[in-house]
């Protein structure tokens, strides 16, 4: 599974989360685009479902058990280390870094300032829009660089755990019979245009 992503300006391409796992139910849909420039990576993620959940908040929230839409990377080439950045559509954020072993979890105490994070209602769902700026990325991985032809490991996710009718979607498919979205060996390649 690959996918490039794009200059902040250009158009761009849409990946679908079609992947389904679990109870996932026809009518609920998830996509989400990529891009870049030279301060930070620019994330946008949709989903359209029939209940969007917005319960949890505040920074040790846990927005994985609302309506949730996430997006792993592992910024550097041979390193199995990731980020785990997840939001629901009220702005509770998980930011952690995987390594395989467990997470450690940061705080980002204003995502809507640190990451320029916003949410907006549609009419099927609801749509978020971030930035990841890096030198945020940089604090892990100081060797981490932007160029042409740069790739990265990466999956989008999206998930409900406590809507009425759970829902799990992936972009690049995770073939363990033990599912869980904490496999990097399971992530598709991002290629920087």
């Amino acid at each position: 599974m690959e996918y490039t992503i794009k200059r902040d300006g250009a158009e761009l391409s849409t990946l679908e989360m079609k992947y389904r796992y679990l109870e996932t139910q026809d009518n609920v849909a998830s996509r989400a685009a990529i891009a870049y420039n030279d301060e930070e990576l620019v994330v946008h993620m949709e989903l359209d479902a029939p209940e969007i959940r917005n319960v949890e908040q505040g920074p040790l929230g846990c927005p994985c058990v609302d309506s949730c839409l996430e997006f792993f990377f592992s910024p550097m080439e041979g390193d199995n280390r990731y980020f785990n950045i997840e939001f629901n559509f009220g702005g509770c954020l998980t930011f952690c870094l995987g390594d395989g072993n467990g997470l450690t979890r940061f705080t980002i105490a204003k995502p809507e300032e640190t990451l320029s994070f916003r949410s907006v209602r549609t009419e099927k769902g609801f749509y978020i829009d971030y930035k990841v700026p890096y030198t945020i990325i940089r604090r892990i991985f100081p060797d981490f660089k932007v160029y042409s032809g740069k790739r990265i490991k990466a999956n989008c996710y999206s998930c409900a755990e406590r809507t009425q009718v759970r829902h799990f979607l992936s972009w690049s498919l995770i073939d363990d019979k033990n599912f869980s979205f904490h496999r990097p060996e399971c992530f598709g390649t991002m290629i920087f245009e």
